[in-house]
Order: C-alpha cells, then structure tokens, then sequence
C-alpha cells in the first residue's frame, strides 16, 4: 500500500461517513497527505481534487471500533472537514493504541433507549 493510500480501517470508518453525507467526496478520489499516530489514536489528512461545498465542520458517527489489543472500550472516529481537506481522527476511549491495524469490526453503538 502505497502511503497516499487510505488504510483498511481508514478506509471503512470514512465508508461509514461517506454514505450519508453527499456532499463530501468520494473515497477514491482521496489521498492522503500526512497521517501521525498519537500513542491513543491516529490523525490522517487528506485532499481530493475539489474540496467539498460546506464550511468547516466536525462530523461525529455513530460508530464503535473494536480493535484486538485495544481496550475492550474500543475506539471511534471524528471527521474534520475543511474546505482545502479532511482530518480523520482515530482515537481510543481507553488507554494506547500504537497505530498498528490489527483485526477490527466497526460497530454502531448500541441503542440505549
């Protein structure tokens, strides 16, 4: 995988996003800029051709990360969406995560109402 290329989980958690937000652009036409792991989560900046039609916003899906090694609390995501690119933050509940992609599921959390 080359380094301007999304990772797997990357790629899944921006899936997720994506599919209810037409606005922002498609995942294939993304392409990673720079990406730092944190010790509890990992930042991935991107740019696409045209930016999107929106002002700045943090897009916040439901979704719940498990990861192997990862505490059982699991992780999620945070979207920043600026008008020249997008910032993926990864991030843990509980504890490191050293950036490594082991086996993981996404998950909706649960509906407690």
């Amino acid at each position: 995988m080359a380094a301007s290329e999304l990772t797997p989980l990357e790629s899944a958690a921006l899936a997720r996003v994506l599919s209810v937000h037409a606005d922002l652009p498609s995942l294939d036409t993304l392409r990673v800029r720079s990406r730092e792991n944190t010790g509890v989560g990992r930042y991935t900046e991107m740019g696409w051709p045209e930016g999107p039609t929106r002002e700045d916003v943090v897009i916040a899906p439901p979704l719940l990360i498990e990861m192997e090694g990862v505490d059982p609390t699991g992780m999620s995501a945070l979207l920043f969406v600026r008008p020249e690119s997008l910032t993926l933050e990864l991030f843990t509940f509980v504890g490191d995560w050293d950036g490594i992609e082991r086996p993981w599921t996404i998950k909706e959390p649960a509906d407690d109402r």
